[in-house]
């Protein structure tokens, strides 16, 4: 694979999104959503833990984060085939596998960063409006990686996989809207949280006094939905069919990747 081909591919997929009026939709939604909750939150002044803060704005991000993925990740698919926008990279020499990768490193970097944004702007508020409440910037960090960057890899993978097999745009989205709204508000308290992507009804909030309550159970959790979003991702690339690079090694080999990653998910989960 040629890393400057994806990078330059990610760049560009980066520009087409944010031209796009949903994405600034939901960056307002964002910065002023997620902030005018946390500002209005005023009790927490005197009686949240420190994680309060990092852990409201994570689990409001994630909301958010999930709703843009699965609109972005089903347009994109449905623009390549209808539209055209991309004719510049059809037409030249990129392999599937390093135009899928260019066009999802670009939608998960727009993503992170907005997450980096709403941290940010977490952070201020702590510090501003809630002197009493100790600030522990390693939480914001580990929320990210726990909580709002496995949701993000899971919900992408299985839109994307979701839009390869199923043609039609607009049935795609809503079968997709219909499985989002059933397990985040029906599933979460399922076999303790097994079918919770999202990670609602497990116990995440740090304590000050004994920290996390199995920490090693909850980070199994999070790596099952994550092994299976890697999984799912790799899957949809092959299932490109913009040109035929058959011949390529690399796709036997991101084939078993696939599926060894989806088969570690479905173990860890089942440890869980």
């Amino acid at each position: 694979m040629a890393l400057d081909k994806i990078r330059l591919i990610a760049s560009y997929e980066r520009k087409i999104i944010r031209r796009h009026l949903l994405f600034w939709i939901f960056f307002i939604c964002i910065v002023f959503g997620i902030t005018g909750v946390q500002v209005d939150s005023t009790v927490w002044v005197e009686s949240a833990l420190s994680a309060t803060v990092p852990y409201m704005n994570a689990w409001l991000f994630n909301l958010l984060q999930s709703l843009l993925v699965i609109f972005v990740g089903v347009e994109f698919i449905w623009r390549d085939r209808q539209l055209g926008t991309n004719e510049t990279f059809l037409s030249r020499s990129e392999t599937n596998v390093e135009y899928m990768f260019g066009k999802i490193w670009g939608v998960m970097k727009l993503c992170l960063l907005l997450n980096l944004v709403s941290i940010g702007i977490a952070i201020m508020i702590h510090l501003l409006f809630m002197e009493t409440v100790a600030f522990k910037p390693l939480l914001y960090l580990f929320y990210l990686f726990t909580l709002t960057f496995p949701a993000l890899v899971f919900v992408f993978g299985i839109s994307l996989f979701a839009a390869m097999l199923i043609r039609n745009y607009y049935l795609a989205l809503l079968l997709l809207m219909i499985g989002f709204i059933g397990s985040y508000f029906a599933t979460p308290w399922v076999l303790y949280g097994t079918f919770d992507p999202w990670a609602r009804s497990l116990p995440l909030l740090f304590s000050d006094a004994i920290g996390f309550a199995n920490i090693g159970i909850l980070l199994l959790h999070r790596l099952a939905y994550f092994f299976c979003g890697i999984g799912l991702i790799f899957l949809s690339v092959l299932l490109v069919k913009r040109m035929d690079d058959r011949r390529s090694a690399f796709r036997k080999v991101l084939g078993i990747l696939a599926s060894g990653f989806i088969l570690l998910g479905i173990f860890a989960g089942a440890l869980y």
